[in-house]
């Protein structure tokens, strides 16, 4: 077995655009391509940097869009800014895109949701605090309804398993008392 070939390091071109394959991928993680195509290009030219493998580069910094928070054109801006707190229901948009692992994903509709376990994390914490009856100016924790989505459990599951039991609690909002039946509906 002779020593590894080591690819050389150059620099990205003045005039780089992303290749239709580098474009996908930066669509298929809702980042808005153009702008950070610019800012990618922008970035390494300033620094002269130096790299083997120049769509690896792209493929990291589009990633490290949706994990920072740049990805759509809507997490560009700060989500209150973007979301207004009038047409933010318990808060719940703007919880879903803070959540680390949420992924932009394109909805049927055609509007882009962060989504938690391949389901909209914002839309059913609405169906939650709207199934408890809870006001759509609360704003409390809704970080268990995320961790069920990560569990696995279906949002139809969830909203159900929360309509059977609300009234019940004290609390509407205390999300724990909700766990057991959650759980038992995904093991059924």
């Amino acid at each position: 077995m002779g020593m590894p070939t080591i690819a050389k390091r150059q620099r990205l071109s003045e005039d780089w655009q992303p290749s239709s394959s580098e474009r996908e991928f930066g669509d298929a993680h809702g980042a808005d391509v153009d702008g950070e195509a610019d800012s990618f290009r922008d970035y390494h030219l300033a620094r002269g940097s130096l790299m083997a493998d120049w769509s690896a580069a792209w493929r990291t910094w589009i990633r490290a869009s949706v994990r920072y928070g740049r990805a759509t054109g809507q997490r560009r801006l700060p989500l209150f800014s973007v979301v207004p707190p009038s047409d933010d229901a318990y808060g719940a948009r703007t919880w879903a895109g803070r959540l680390p692992d949420a992924k932009p994903d394109k909805m049927p509709d055609g509007t882009v949701a962060m989504c938690v376990g391949g389901y909209d994390a914002a839309a059913t914490a609405v169906e939650c605090c709207q199934a408890v009856g809870l006001a759509p100016d609360w704003r409390g924790s809704l970080d268990a309804i995320a961790d069920w989505l990560r569990a696995g459990v279906s949002p139809e599951e969830i909203v159900a398993a929360v309509r059977s039991l609300a009234g019940r609690a004290r609390k509407p909002e205390a999300w724990a008392f909700y766990a057991g039946r959650v759980m038992e509906r995904r093991a059924a």
